[in-house]
């Protein structure tokens, strides 16, 4: 089990290089000068995402995005954005906020610890966003909209508010799951991924059918 987690965490890590063309040695060892000895950013991280165990993977990307140009994290976004037409969007938005959701789930494991996380005024959820989240988690047609049908006006709402949730959500491992997503570094959504986003809504916020 260990060997696959670990395997995963490397995987995401290549990819976010990949997404950042820094996937040579020398570039990524380039980005990475200063990573060990900078005590400050280091205690930033460890405020910044208790209560979780940072993996190393994690720890690096971090690190890549706190010393990231604004501007070559705009072009990044822009590039994964254009590639669908304007009228189509919530496709985008869709898979970004599924891919952050997993991230969520497999990089951070939150379930255990997300009930202090959650407890935090910031990250309260009103009932439309308990809604949006159980059909992020839940919704029966999040894989057609992935593969091009049309969003009915209440999930694009559904989609909007979620977005907009993550975008409010600063320094935290929500932000830090939506920033990697919304530059490219989007999962693959297997049946299994999104089955477990349903026990992840369940036993990290309590949402339940009641909810939507």
């Amino acid at each position: 089990m260990e060997n696959k987690v670990n395997k995963e965490f490397i995987d995401v890590l290549r990819l976010f290089l990949e997404v950042l063309d820094m996937d040579t040695p020398e570039t990524f060892g380039s980005k990475l000068k200063g990573y060990k000895s900078d005590d400050h950013l280091h205690n930033e991280r460890e405020q910044k995402y208790r209560p979780f165990d940072l993996k190393t993977p994690v720890c690096i990307m971090d690190y890549i995005l706190s010393k990231l140009p604004p501007e070559t994290e705009l072009e990044a976004v822009k590039k994964l954005r254009n590639k669908y037409d304007e009228n189509k969007l919530y496709m985008y938005h869709c898979w970004v906020i599924l891919s952050a959701l997993v991230w969520l789930l497999q990089l951070f494991e939150p379930s255990q610890r997300m009930t202090e996380v959650w407890s935090k005024p910031r990250t309260k959820l009103s009932p439309h966003e308990r809604s949006s989240f159980r059909w992020a988690c839940d919704g029966a047609k999040r894989v057609d909209i992935l593969q091009g049908r049309l969003a009915e006006e209440r999930v694009q709402e559904y989609l909007k508010t979620l977005w907009d949730w993550f975008g409010g959500q600063q320094n935290s491992i929500f932000s830090f799951v939506f920033r990697i997503s919304k530059i490219g570094v989007l999962r693959e959504l297997s049946e299994g991924d999104l089955g477990s986003l349903l026990d992840f809504s369940l036993e990290a916020w309590g949402i339940d059918s009641d909810d939507c």
